[in-house]
């Protein structure tokens, strides 16, 4: 970006700062953590998306990633998202801010969602309500399973969803944040037995395009669910204690009472 003409280096003013530029009187920060800030004018988007070509490692074919929201949150569902994109893709959504959900504002994220649905090559979206959920995981504990057991399940889920979309023969490696590695690569065998794909399994996964884009359309489908199950009852569900759901309606169609069981 400093070979922009009128791009400037700035001083850093934090230690979580990578680089911060000037150019025409705005500024462009780049953090550690890879997120990128800048004015959403086309003029800066273009400079962004030019840098991210020249310094973002390229890919043949199509990355697909997976992630999920609410898995800790007592109240509210546990979603899980897939998302497919090619290299192209990935750099445009980048350029416009793509970062992994929880470094995204509200009302950022609504508009990021939109734009992944139209960039991305397949997307799916499965969101398990607590009431089923807590039904699932009283079952699974009969059966001596933990939570990790269903997730690397409906991550499989989500990712076959989203690899029947895409044609065969397209080069395909499908990204997992790491939760729990030999649970995900064996609800993943028969996928990866069929697609031929690589399974690739890190911490910090959301670096890659496809699992920040998954994390923001499963936060998303959360903040979603909550707006209308918020109104429904006439609380906040995201500031309510267990005991104002309770009062307010059913607390197994609201809260994973499991966490507690």
């Amino acid at each position: 970006m400093l070979s922009t003409p009128g791009a400037s280096a700035q001083e850093l003013r934090s230690r979580y700062e990578h680089t911060r530029i000037a150019i025409d009187h705005h500024t462009i920060v780049v953090f550690r953590s890879g997120a990128v800030v800048f004015p959403e004018e086309q003029s800066i988007i273009s400079v962004v998306e030019e840098a991210l070509k020249r310094s973002e490692p390229s890919w043949k074919g199509v990355l697909v990633g997976s992630d999920e929201a609410g898995k800790g949150e007592r109240v509210g569902p546990l979603v899980v998202a897939s998302v497919a994109l090619e290299w192209e893709s990935a750099i445009a959504l980048k350029a416009r801010g793509l970062v992994e959900s929880k470094h995204v504002s509200a009302k950022r994220l609504y508009r990021l969602a939109e734009l992944i649905r139209c960039k991305a090559l397949a997307h799916h979206v499965a969101v398990l309500e607590p009431k089923k959920l807590n039904q699932l995981m009283a079952e699974y504990r009969r059966r001596e399973l933990t939570l990790n057991d269903l997730l690397a399940e409906l991550h499989a889920v989500a990712n076959m969803e989203v690899l029947k979309m895409l044609p065969k023969a397209k080069e395909v490696r499908v990204v997992v944040d790491l939760f729990d590695g030999e649970k995900v690569a064996a609800a993943m065998k028969p996928l990866a037995e069929e697609w031929k794909f690589e399974l690739v399994q890190e911490t910090s996964a959301e670096r890659y395009a496809p699992v920040a884009a998954a994390s923001i359309l499963a936060r998303e489908a959360r903040e979603r669910w909550l707006e209308r199950a918020s109104e429904k009852l006439g609380i906040d569900l995201r500031k309510a204690s267990v005991d104002e759901i309770a009062q307010a309606g059913s607390l197994e169609e609201y809260v994973k009472t499991f966490f507690s069981a």
